[in-house]
């Protein structure tokens, strides 16, 4: 029951044309018709004139298909009426179903003219009779002669509106009388036209709908939700593939970590056995000592050919037989003398003893030589040298004892180094 009314709420079906356009005329002039839009499916087109307040016959006139321009997806119709001037009618151009293909006219009326030899003397007959009151969704009787006509077809035609047909309610009771419904709003003004089973046609009057603030709205359909332009629906990850992906990256992110660990852990032991040194129990080692106090191996290496040089401040004269609170920090390195001698003690220093410039026999020392200074420590040390031995201290006329400092070259058997002492 629903269908005519979607047919007059939503016109927007693929049968509709986009717009139709209908001359004024006069009389016995032409009648003009333009289209333009989407091609019906059901050709061909009928131009269906419904004439109001007079007893001018309704007319169907069908249109041949090439006033249909599929190219250009225009159509233009011309014909005649037959009607005299002063005549108000409702045109709507349907398919070959009887469905309208977009909005009716307007109420349009015949002009005069001079013309008068296309009209017809034709009158429609009263075969149906529709009885008040017509309210809105509201039913209304149709009567009619059973002996002479079935129950008729009805379209109703809003002027510059809709066309559709009204479905029956049910199954008259009374042979002679069917029944409708009123599907149009209240004030709006309306145009039945019946049709019987000899496709004979018969319009009404035009109707004004009744009814006010409380007449029902059941007829008419729901106006659809306003929607937001479609978009496509995003499909959502679920708890169980987030956690995943969550749970991978970090064990990625944990696997990288260590193995650059790994990769700065082994580059450092290449780079530590490379230099040949290796951090034990705070003091750095040579490759050759196993264990400070303990003098290594003969080197079967070659004598390196330069002398590592070691930048260092000038100091007092160390005394003979002196001992150092602190132990050496490598095994080249011997912590000097405190500076604040007594000057009349320093001038009698004449001899520096092994046991200073050798501590717990770190060093194989095989000669000292000081570079600085009014005079020269010279002597030759070896593991077996007794510490009790004096080195030597030979003054230089040149220079005085106050200007000496302590920097003393000492030469290891294998690899010359400095040493302060």
């Amino acid at each position: 029951m629903l269908s005519f009314v979607l047919v007059l709420f939503f016109l927007s079906s693929v049968l509709a044309f986009r717009t139709i356009r209908f001359s004024s005329i006069q009389q016995c002039g032409p009648f003009n018709v333009t289209f333009s839009g989407t091609q019906p499916a059901a050709l061909p087109l009928t131009l269906t004139v419904v004439p109001f307040g007079s007893s001018a016959v309704p007319l169907s006139i069908p249109l041949p298909n090439t006033e249909w321009d599929s190219e250009t997806s225009t159509g233009v119709a011309i014909t005649f009426l037959p009607y005299p001037a002063g005549t108000t009618f409702i045109a709507s151009l349907d398919d070959s179903q009887g469905r309208s293909t977009g909005h009716t006219s307007d109420i349009m009326r015949i002009q005069q003219s001079g013309d008068t030899s296309c009209i017809s003397s034709a009158e429609q007959s009263q075969t149906y009779t529709p009885g008040p009151p017509f309210s809105q969704c509201q039913p209304f009787d149709v009567t009619f002669d059973p002996i002479r006509a079935f129950p008729p077809i009805v379209r109703l035609f809003v002027p510059n509106g809709q066309a559709f047909s009204l479905d029956q309610i049910q199954e008259p009771t009374d042979p002679g009388t069917s029944n409708f419904t009123m599907v149009a709003f209240r004030g709006q003004p309306v145009v039945l036209l019946f049709r019987d089973e000899s496709a004979r046609l018969q319009s009404t009057n035009l109707i004004t709908v009744t009814g006010d603030a409380t007449s029902s709205k059941s007829c008419f359909p729901d106006p659809p939700a306003k929607q937001g332009p479609n978009r496509p629906k995003q499909a959502g990850l679920s708890k169980q593939a987030v956690t995943g992906i969550v749970a991978s990256i970090v064990s990625v992110v944990t696997l990288l970590s260590i193995l650059v660990v790994l990769h700065l852990f082994l580059r450092y032991r290449r780079s530590s056995r490379a230099r040949g040194e290796i951090l034990q129990g705070g003091i750095e080692r040579g490759p050759g000592f196993a264990k400070p106090g303990v003098a290594p191996p003969p080197d079967t290496q070659p004598a390196q050919s330069s002398w590592n040089a070691i930048t260092i401040i000038n100091k007092s004269m160390p005394y003979p037989m002196e001992k150092y609170t602190s132990r050496p920090v490598s095994p080249y390195f011997v912590q000097s003398t405190p500076q604040n001698h007594d000057p009349d003690r320093y001038e009698q220093m004449q001899s520096l003893s092994a046991a200073t410039a050798d501590l717990d026999q770190i060093l194989n020392a095989s000669v000292i030589i000081s570079d600085g200074g009014e005079g020269i420590w010279s002597s030759s040390l070896s593991p077996s040298t007794p510490h009790s031995q004096d080195i030597q201290y030979t003054e230089l006329p040149s220079r005085t004892k106050e200007q000496h400092g302590a920097t003393i070259l000492v030469s290891p058997s294998s690899s010359p180094s400095n040493l302060e002492i």
